[in-house]
């Protein structure tokens, strides 16, 4: 039997996110090849399984790194990983690594 969340839970860590929802749906706004960069980013499982292990594997990451492939799974929004140019996926795993750090500490 999964321990599933309340309610109240689930609006607490949305209204926490908002801000995060918030600057995504900014960078949406931007156009095609943003959308394009993003949803590769977002759907490359070996970027998530490295942004979000930081320095090691811990609970938190293997957790986090299931409900990823669970979701993305669900979602049909599958990316080959070699549709990535190299100096995209640098800088974008540079500037994301902090970011999913910190939510998968503060979250999970």
């Amino acid at each position: 039997v999964l321990d599933l969340p309340s309610e109240k839970e689930l609006h607490k860590v949305l209204q926490m996110l908002e801000p995060h929802i918030s600057f995504l749906e900014d960078l949406t706004k931007m156009g095609g090849a943003m959308r394009s960069v993003l949803t590769q980013v977002l759907t490359n499982q070996q970027y998530y399984k490295s942004l979000s292990s930081g320095g090691g594997e811990n609970t938190c990451s293997k957790k986090s790194h299931e409900k990823y492939l669970i979701a993305l799974k669900g979602s049909g929004l599958t990316f080959a990983e070699d549709k990535l140019a190299g100096g995209v996926q640098d800088q974008e795993a540079g500037a994301s690594a902090s970011v999913v750090q910190g939510l998968c500490k503060k979250y999970f």
